[in-house]
């Protein structure tokens, strides 16, 4: 054979062809059998030869994500470097020990010393290797970042741009603006992060780079992530995924933007098969923390309690700062504990994760990341029942964070900051009675420090009849008794029967209270939307409704035939309690915003506030 005839010129041979450095995710069969040839007959070949091909198969391995030969290519690139000793061969030594470094910062091997960056970058500066040489500064830049060391990473950043400046090699120079990009973005500063994108990108296509591709796309999915509109490239990320090698790592997020365009069936059927392919993808080799992140991040969207503790247990494991990949991050790790900690109803621990993350983002500069965690922590702690104090200082974050997410254009989290502070603007009561009595024709209404006089009516009975037992459900059938007069033959205009009547229509009970509460959270969302005159997210979530509606008739389909006096009550009592929150709209604003956030209507009704609100309620016939 060719390769056994003169080793020595197979294997340079076989470098030429495969290229100074593997394309990440790309398995090139060709490339790799000429590779393998070539290293099977390298000990015939001088130590610098074998050097640079054991180094380059190494490289290839770890670049098509084969974790399970980390020990393999550990010896590879072991021997590699002592082969370059030998030889003097300082481009290849350079090699040989970035494959060690990423061989163990990818968990594709354990335990033993890592290269010293210093040691990487001499060994390539010492052979003219400028492509290695840039390679060793981005690594350094992007373990600083996940380490949360912004001096440090911002020199490593700018030493990078002063060697590309000064060296013009391709590869420098398009990491160069990558790095950039990614620097700009995590500040808030988006518009000249796109520009040193598109320059980065500009410089990949006329050089004809191996990576940039990948590196370009995956920066794209970072700069919308930052600004919460992930929803508006659905489509580029679909094409990503389904074809680009690293695409696979982001399939969490192509769930997370449909989610955000208003398919929750779809996002949580992902997440559903994701998991069922289990988590070794989260764990170690190539983008393992961009899949992990994905993964917790749609966790926390579809608001899953039963894998949250999974995941929570996973990434408190981690010793890095910063979820960091390729040439992106996605924020600190702290932001997205804090998150899985409060679905898994540790409201304490996420209390301290947010303020971690807040921290983080302040040291980085992170402006976008410090306003998400503030609304994030905002929004815990009022669910905490803050006292008086503590409102005020809720109040004043969530004022920080509103102006804030305006300026940097994050549109969800200005979304959240102002549903957030219309709550806090209304969810207490610091002054005068809250007190909802009858007395002869008339209703005493007292909330907010303001008194309100109702007539006597369908309407305020309802409302009474729920203010009475928050966080109890009624059915509908029972607000006979409530709307009833002093008279046993009097319902009110209703053909509803009072307290005992049949309840052998409603749904069976699991399944019933599951349904609700999804219902209740897309009327809610719908109300926000509306209230924000978000049209393409209130557009989404009528649409979601009316799946949801139509699977509840194909589930029940039967059973709603039979519903008669259920039905007709639902309808009749929905219609009076809307008509009277309506009027209180326009009344008192504060009650009425209140009231229609916090009841929910069906064949059951309930009345339960985020926050406690205790009041005096006096019901009794007329």
């Amino acid at each position: 054979m060719p390769s056994e005839a003169d080793p020595g010129a197979f294997a340079r041979a076989a470098l030429i062809y495969a290229g100074p450095l593997p394309g990440w995710g790309r398995m090139e069969p060709a490339v790799r059998a000429v590779l393998e040839e070539a290293c099977r007959t390298a000990p015939a070949a001088d130590d610098a030869l074998r050097a640079r091909l054991y180094a380059r198969l190494g490289g290839d391995l770890i670049a098509t994500n084969e974790v399970e030969q980390g020990e393999r290519i550990f010896a590879l690139c072991n021997e590699a470097a002592a082969a370059a000793r030998r030889a003097g061969a300082s481009g290849a030594r350079a090699l040989a020990l970035l494959g060690i470094y990423y061989v163990a910062r990818l968990g594709m091997r354990l335990g033993g010393p890592l290269p010293s960056f210093q040691e990487m970058l001499e060994a390539a500066e010492a052979g003219g290797e400028h492509e290695y040489a840039a390679a060793v500064r981005y690594s350094r830049a992007m373990e600083l970042l996940s380490r949360g060391e912004p001096e440090a990473f911002t020199s490593q950043v700018d030493d990078l741009a002063t060697a590309a400046s000064t060296s013009r090699a391709p590869d420098a120079l398009w990491l160069a603006d990558a790095l950039a990009a990614l620097r700009l973005t995590v500040l808030g500063r988006f518009a000249e992060a796109e520009q040193a994108r598109e320059r980065a990108l500009a410089t990949g296509l006329r050089m004809q780079l191996t990576n940039f591709l990948g590196v370009y796309a995956s920066q794209r999915i970072m700069w919308y992530a930052f600004q919460g509109r992930l929803a508006e490239i659905a489509p580029e990320m679909d094409a990503f995924v389904a074809g680009h090698p690293l695409g696979a790592a982001w399939r969490p997020f192509r769930a997370l933007a449909r989610f955000g365009g208003g398919d929750a069936v779809a996002a949580r059927a992902e997440f559903q098969g994701l998991l069922a392919n289990g988590v070794a993808t989260a764990e170690r080799g190539v983008m393992s923390r961009t899949y992990l992140t994905g993964l917790a991040a749609l966790c926390v969207a579809l608001r899953d309690r039963e894998h949250a503790p999974m995941l929570y247990d996973r990434i408190a494991q981690r010793d890095d700062v910063w979820s960091v990949d390729g040439c992106h991050t996605l924020g600190p790790w702290a932001l997205l504990l804090g998150a899985l900690a409060r679905l898994c109803e540790r409201p304490e621990d996420a209390v301290g994760h947010f303020e971690t993350a807040i921290q983080l983002g302040r040291r980085m500069g992170s402006a976008p990341i410090v306003v998400r965690a503030q609304t994030m922590l905002a929004s815990l702690r009022l669910s905490m029942h803050p006292g008086a104090a503590e409102r005020g200082r809720i109040a004043a974050m969530l004022a920080e964070a509103a102006r804030n997410a305006e300026d940097l254009g994050l549109v969800d989290v200005a979304a959240r900051a102002a549903r957030l502070r219309a709550k806090l603007a209304t969810a207490w009561v610091d002054t005068g009675l809250t007190a909802f009595r009858h007395d002869g024709d008339i209703w005493t209404v007292s909330y907010a420090g303001r008194d309100l006089r109702l007539k006597d009516g369908k309407g305020p009975r309802y409302l009474a009849t729920l203010l009475e037992v928050p966080g109890r459900e009624i059915h509908v059938l029972q607000f006979g008794a409530a709307a009833a007069d002093s008279r046993s033959d009097r319902h009110d205009g209703l053909s509803i029967g009072g307290p005992g009547a049949s309840l052998d229509d409603a749904p069976d009970e699991r399944a019933r209270r599951e349904y609700r509460v999804r219902l209740g959270d897309l009327h809610a969302e719908l109300d926000d939307a509306e209230r924000l005159a978000d049209r393409g997210r209130a557009e989404c979530l009528r649409a979601e409704l009316d799946r949801l509606v139509t699977h509840l008739a194909e589930r029940f389909g039967r059973r709603a035939q039979r519903r008669g006096p259920s039905e007709a009550a639902r309808k009749a009592v929905t219609k009076v309690l809307r008509t009277q929150i309506g009027k209180l709209l326009d009344l008192h604003p504060p009650l009425g915003r209140h009231l229609r956030d916090s009841v929910r209507m069906g064949t059951v009704c309930v009345y339960a506030p985020p926050n406690p609100v205790e009041w005096d309620v006096g019901l009794s016939p007329r």
